[in-house]
């Protein structure tokens, strides 16, 4: 009774951090009004804004693309709501926009700026949604998780196999949990595997209040060796230690995350290094989809992941992995997890 006590509260718990989606926080989509456009809106005047929240407020920021490392326009920073309402009057600065006077609701961004001649922001709000979102598994994939039961993994802990502690979530979802444990228990697949295909869905909590480097983190992992990050990670840069990085090795191309609280897709291709007897003949490679967004095409992966640069300078090249389980990293955030399959 304890046991099962426990699990119900985790849950809750769980699905109350999930809860906390900020209205205001996501895209929204429109355009620039202007009599004069000038580059670079005169061919275009579509116009994206990304609203951002942290600990000291909210960031609006407006591009011409989203996943696109387009360069940004005008921003403006540590603004508050109120009464549902995110009020402008006369914030922001930019090379392109700037002088940000009006309204943003959670539908819509109304707002009086200056392009050259002052200008007019109209943008409803845009849902981005992975074009692989969803994904069913093709004839003769091997499921790892399918939501009704955690028996495809084991639990990993300081390199060593324990009891997977993880929670089973009653609306066919996991949760990263170390349970009773003194120390973060990872979840790896029983199969073993060499060349693969990965699709998975996950979820980042909503933890405005804490900063980039705090925010819910984990990985995915091939051989306990090589990790793509898991870091929330929406409206940032796209780091080397943010969502979708070869993690301390290569940045994503661009940083495709969605925004805490949402479902996001990750889409990995992942060749192991191939050996010709004990003789090296190539490294690692993996390509990376991020919400169906290319972010690594081919990568090569030239040392495990956790070794910093001039550590990895000096790593056995022979020593690289040529089988390994599938692990998804315990780091104390509770990042949810479905729909995962090899194919």
């Amino acid at each position: 009774m304890k046991k099962t006590f426990i699990t119900i509260l985790t849950t809750l718990l769980t699905l109350v951090a999930f809860a906390q989606k900020d209205q205001f926080v996501g895209f929204y989509k429109g355009e620039v009004i202007s009599k004069k456009y000038g580059y670079p809106l005169s061919g275009d005047t579509t116009v994206y804004a990304e609203v951002y929240r942290n600990v000291n407020g909210y960031r609006v920021s407006f591009m011409p693309s989203i996943f696109a490392g387009g360069e940004t326009y005008g921003m403006a920073d540590n603004l508050q709501a109120k009464d549902g309402k995110i009020i402008l009057e006369n914030v922001g600065t930019g090379e392109k926009l700037r002088n940000f006077s009006g309204v943003i609701t959670p539908e819509e961004i109304n707002l009086k700026a200056v392009h050259i001649l002052p200008a007019e922001l109209k943008l409803k709000r845009f849902v981005y949604v992975s074009p692989t979102m969803g994904m069913k598994p093709p004839a003769g994939a091997t499921i790892l998780f399918d939501g009704k039961s955690l028996d495809n993994f084991h639990g990993v802990s300081r390199n060593e196999i324990v009891p997977l502690s993880w929670t089973l979530n009653n609306d066919g979802t996991m949760t990263a949990t170390k349970g009773s444990s003194k120390y973060s228990v990872h979840a790896e697949s029983n199969v073993q595997v060499q060349d693969f295909r990965l699709h998975m869905e996950f979820k980042f909590p909503c933890q405005y209040n804490k900063g980039r480097t705090s925010r819910s983190n984990g990985g995915v992992y091939f051989a306990r060796m090589y990790e793509i990050q898991l870091m929330e990670s929406f409206g940032s840069l796209g780091l080397w230690d943010e969502t979708g990085s070869i993690y301390r090795q290569i940045r994503p191309l661009v940083n495709a995350s969605l925004e805490p609280g949402a479902w996001q897709t990750l889409d990995m291709e992942f060749t192991p290094a191939k050996y010709e007897g004990d003789t090296l003949v190539s490294l690692p490679r993996v390509t990376v989809y991020l919400n169906g967004i290319l972010i690594h095409k081919d990568a090569v992966i030239k040392y495990p992941t956790h070794l910093q640069p001039i550590q990895g300078a000096k790593f056995d090249q022979t020593k690289h992995a040529r089988s390994g389980g599938i692990m998804f990293q315990d780091h104390g955030a509770p990042i949810m997890y479905r729909n995962i399959f090899l194919y």
